[in-house]
């Protein structure tokens, strides 16, 4: 089931480190996505490593 909202009703933030799983989830459910991303519980070490590097990109911009 779907629900339609107004744009009034979202938010958009910076994703957080627990937001990943969730968002490798998505990333993995399409097409290309199955190709390219691992879907894993735990996730990949890289996935989180990354993660940590962009954060330090973001604190020193």
């Amino acid at each position: 089931m779907q629900k339609t909202i107004g744009i009034e009703q979202l938010t958009i933030r910076l994703a957080r480190r627990e937001d990943v799983a969730a968002i490798v989830h998505m990333l993995a459910d399409d097409m290309l996505g199955q190709q390219r991303e691992l879907d894993q519980d735990p996730l990949p070490r890289r996935i989180m490593l990354h993660l940590s590097r962009l954060t330090a990109i973001q604190t020193m911009n």
